[in-house]
Formats: structure tokens, sequence, C-alpha cells
């Protein structure tokens, strides 16, 4: 492991005793510190308004305020809290002393008396662990920002599924804050997505309800050195859209919504698939209509879509949920009629009488803006 190397570092002694504060300044600024004393915790805490030292070497026993309280006040400031603070104390001075000092947030303490030598040592090893534990700080809030900069959702969730950690993706999918989060569990996590995404349709408020498509991945980690899961979140939502017009595009009219003619001959020669394996018979019925070339010429072509829509209507509401009606052009509509009858007779029987009802559904007019069109 390389250590890292130590710069001139901005050092603040704090001692009472004029004899012992002024040799540590000579020996640190000999080692090219830039140091600064003080003799008493007020004035040390007084500095600290104008610098902002990397180290703080801080007696215990001053006059006044003593360097326990005053090491107190530096910890519990979250604009000091980083400063190194490493506490002073002659043997004399109790075990106990020194471990209220620790437990007051020093980073470390030097026993006194000890050499120059011992307290370079000292020092350095000090400033080296403050740069370790200055970059490690950096480190995390590089990493913290790019996961709270992400556009996926992370969450770490236990055994349980129980929410660990979320960050502010996963708080705006779900539409909760993050605290409103963590504790709850993530129901929608499975053993098997740790080895491929999967995709799942999720209901979220949204003045009401919204469904949002996730593409879920988990990863098995260690969190908080317990076993855990790194589940990503990516919102597919658009892309499905996207996936769902294309096919609509691709497959209906974009006018009646109804199966285009691509659409109409695959489901047709399904159909032929199955009646030659079951011996059951259907139907397909062809029909147009009359003058409709006349209304577009007369009224426009937003009369003869507003009757072409409707047609479709009515034409789907004369069949079955299993049977399909498809525009193929124009004013032409087809109407596949599967599974009505292993009889021929009486497969053509049931399909006159859906003849008949599409006849009379027509005798009602169209009603097309302010006006009302017959058609047949």
């Amino acid at each position: 492991m390389n250590l890292p190397e130590i710069s001139q570092k901005r050092i603040l002694v704090v001692d009472d005793c004029q004899a012992a504060l002024a040799a540590m300044l000579r020996l640190l600024c000999r080692a090219g510190h830039d140091v600064r004393g003080a003799k008493s915790a007020e004035e040390g805490l007084q500095q600290l308004d104008e610098i902002r030292p990397d180290l703080i070497l801080m007696d215990l026993v001053l006059p006044g305020m003593s360097g326990l309280e005053a090491t107190r006040i530096i910890k519990s400031d979250p604009e000091l809290a980083s400063i190194f603070v490493v506490n002073m104390s002659s043997q004399l001075i109790s075990k106990e002393h020194q471990t209220q000092g620790l437990e007051a947030g020093a980073d470390g303490y030097i026993t006194r008396p000890i050499s120059n030598q011992e307290l370079l040592t000292s020092v350095n090893a000090f400033l080296r662990l403050k740069s370790m534990m200055d970059a490690l700080s950096r480190s995390e809030e590089r990493l913290r920002s790019i996961i709270d900069q992400n556009i996926d959702g992370m969450l770490i969730v236990n055994h349980k599924n129980k929410i660990l950690f979320a960050n502010p993706a996963v708080a705006s999918l779900f539409r909760r804050s993050i605290n409103q989060l963590l504790g709850n569990r993530f129901n929608w996590l499975r053993l098997s997505d740790k080895n491929s995404p999967r995709e799942v349709e999720i209901e979220v408020p949204n003045n009401g309800k919204l469904n949002i498509t996730l593409e879920i991945r988990a990863t098995a980690i260690n969190w908080e050195d317990k076993p855990a899961f790194l589940v990503t979140l990516h919102d597919i939502t658009r892309r499905k859209a996207a996936e769902k017009r294309i096919h609509q595009l691709a497959f209906y009219d974009e006018l009646t919504k109804l199966p285009n003619r691509l659409l109409f001959m695959d489901r047709l020669k399904h159909a032929l698939s199955m009646s030659q394996r079951s011996g059951i018979v259907g139907a397909l019925l062809f029909l147009d209509l009359d003058n409709f070339k006349t209304l577009n010429d007369t009224h426009g072509h937003a009369q003869g879509d507003q009757l072409l829509k409707q047609v479709a209507l009515r034409i789907t509401s004369c069949v079955r949920e299993s049977d399909t009606v498809a525009r193929l052009g124009g004013d032409e509509f087809v109407i596949l009629l599967s599974e009505l009858s292993t009889c021929a007779k009486d497969a053509a029987t049931q399909a006159e009488i859906t003849c008949e009802k599409i006849l009379a559904i027509f005798k009602t007019p169209f009603k097309l803006g302010r006006h009302q069109h017959f058609t047949t």
C-alpha cells in the first residue's frame, strides 16, 4: 500500500505552557508546515474563525475551558467536524481523561513527555490518516453524486425485501420521498431477477393512478456486513408505449383501429390451419359501402372518415370477440367468422344470421356532424 506523501499542512497547537508551545511550533515549522499557536482553548477556537487547520494538537489541561470541552465544541460543529483533533496529555493524566477525549470526538491522542522524532512521526501518521480519510470522503461524495444523479432507480434491500437505501430516482418513480420508502417492502423483487432482467408493470399514485413499466435487475451484495441485493429499476414505459405504437401502425388500420390486411391474412392463415386440424368450419364475409365515393366527393373526406369509423363499430358489435373484423382499404371490410360448426350447412346458417344482423343495424342512420346519413 502506497502511503500519501505529507506536503505542507496547516497545524494549530493549543498549549498553555509557553516553552512547550514554542518548542512544538519551531519543530513543526522546520518540518515544512504552516503552524499557528494558541495559549488557551478560547484563543484556539477564536482562530478557527480565520483559518481551517488540517490538524489541531490540543492539550487536555488548559486554563479556563478545558481541551476536552474545546474538542467537543469543534466536533459538534458541522463546519469544523472534519478537522483532525489530537489530544495531548501527560502520563499523570488518567486513562479515563484520554477516553473521554476520544468520546468527545478526538481523532487520537499523544502522551507526553515525547521526543521530537516521536512527535514528528506521530504528527505525520495523523496527517496521513487525515489525507486518506479526506480521499475516502471525496470518493464517497463522488459515488453519492453519481447515484443521486443516475436516471435509473437504485435500491438496496435485505433478504426480506425491506428497503435499506433508495436514490432520488426511485422516489421520483414511486411519487414518494426517500424517507417514506425506507423500511417498506419492495414486493416486486424475485430471486430470478439477479440472473436476468424482468419487466413488471407497477401502479403508482399520480393524482389518480398511473401505470409504469420497469425493468428490474438485482445483484447480490454485502451491505453493512450483511447479505443484501442492489436493485436497479429502469423505467421503460416510453419504450413499451413506442413498441405498442409501432405494432399498432404495422398491424392495425389507423382510422378505424381494426386489423389491417397484413394482420387479417395472418389470422386467416391461422384459422385455416385450425380448421384443418379440428374439422370445424368457418366463414368469410366481404362488405363494402354503397355510394361511398359520392359521400366523399360531396361532403368531404372528413365526413367519409366519420362514416368508416362508425361502420367499424357497428360491424364489430354484431360478431363474437373470437371473430375478426378487418378493413382492407377504402370502404372495403372483411369479416372472419371462425369455428362456427363441424357441419358446413350449420356454419352457412350462422354466417347468414350474422349477415342479417349487420344489414339490420345499417338501417339506423349514421350521424355525421349535424347531418344523418343512410348507407347500405
